[in-house]
This record gives C-alpha cells, sequence and structure tokens, in this order.
C-alpha cells in the first residue's frame, strides 16, 4: 500500500509541469474562405450580368482590435492575367478577440463576358495582405523559440524548424 502514496505525488508533479505547445493559430490572425455564391441576372436576351460573392471569415486572436489595411481582390484568367476592372477594394477593422465575415461582391457584365464565352477557363481569385503586428507583438507568447530556414522535407528524415 505505501508505493501507492509514494506514486501519487509523483504523477501529480509530471503533470503539473506539461510543457507549453505553441500552436501558431492560436497567436496568429487568420482568414478562411467561407462561402461562394454566383447568380445570374438578365434584363435582355443580350445584356446580363454574373454576380459573385465570395465570403472569408477573419480572426483577430489580440486583446485590441485588429486594423486589416487596404487591399485588392481580382479575378484572373486561365493564363493568370487579371480580368479587367473585376476587384474590389476593402479595408476593414476587426474587433478584439473576435471573427467577422468579410463579403467581396464582384459583377461581370456580358461585355466582359464575351471574350471569355463558349471556351472552358479556369477563374481564381487572389489578393494580397501585408499586415503590420509589430504593436501587437507584446500580446505573443514568450517561448524563446528561434526560426531556422535549414530543414529537409523528407518522409524518412525530419529536421524540425523550430530550435530552442
Amino acid at each position: 500500500m505505501k508505493p501507492l502514496y509514494l506514486l501519487l505525488p509523483l504523477l501529480l508533479a509530471f503533470t503539473a509541469c506539461s510543457p507549453k505547445l505553441l500552436v501558431l493559430e492560436d497567436v496568429l490572425p487568420s482568414a478562411r474562405f467561407e462561402q461562394f455564391e454566383p447568380r445570374i441576372d438578365q434584363s435582355s436576351f443580350e445584356a446580363f450580368e454574373l454576380g459573385m460573392v465570395l465570403t472569408f471569415r477573419y480572426r483577430n486572436p489580440y486583446y485590441k482590435p485588429l486594423q486589416i489595411p487596404l487591399h485588392r481582390m481580382g479575378i484572373r484568367l486561365n493564363d493568370g492575367r487579371p480580368l479587367r476592372g473585376a476587384y474590389v477594394d476593402r479595408d476593414f477593422t476587426i474587433p478584439a478577440k473576435e471573427s467577422m465575415d468579410v463579403e467581396y461582391p464582384f459583377v461581370l457584365s456580358s461585355a466582359s463576358l464575351l471574350q471569355v464565352l463558349g471556351k472552358e477557363n479556369t477563374f481564381s481569385f487572389e489578393t494580397n495582405l501585408e499586415i503590420d503586428l509589430s504593436d501587437y507583438t507584446e500580446m505573443l507568447p514568450n517561448y524563446q523559440v528561434r526560426v531556422t530556414d535549414r530543414f529537409n522535407i523528407d518522409s524518412s528524415l525530419y529536421n524540425p524548424v523550430l530550435k530552442k
């Protein structure tokens, strides 16, 4: 019966000293695609519009509002060239410790679609966001970890990206 009493404090000591894990998703802002909603409006045989709404969910993990700077979401065609006039400029602020849905509405007229009708086309959506997080660094946990650029991607070999 005595060994059981000795084992209990040892077990509690090990569970109390569990290591902190750095999960980037918990400490960095994120954006996730939520929905694509197309619609067609046709006022006559030749005049029509293709409307598309892209919805993204942005998340702010910080205890103060996060300003998302002005950025352009645009549509690209098969070869990667931008579709003229098919873009939306947005900027917004995400409240502290919240998520919000942001819509990017596009309207393509029949004139802009005539150049691609009758062909197999691939549309892609593209944006570039650069957020300055220097005001938020004091809110990040201090794991005293540095990142190295030396790592291999190999199924038989694992070299960690993070070093203590």
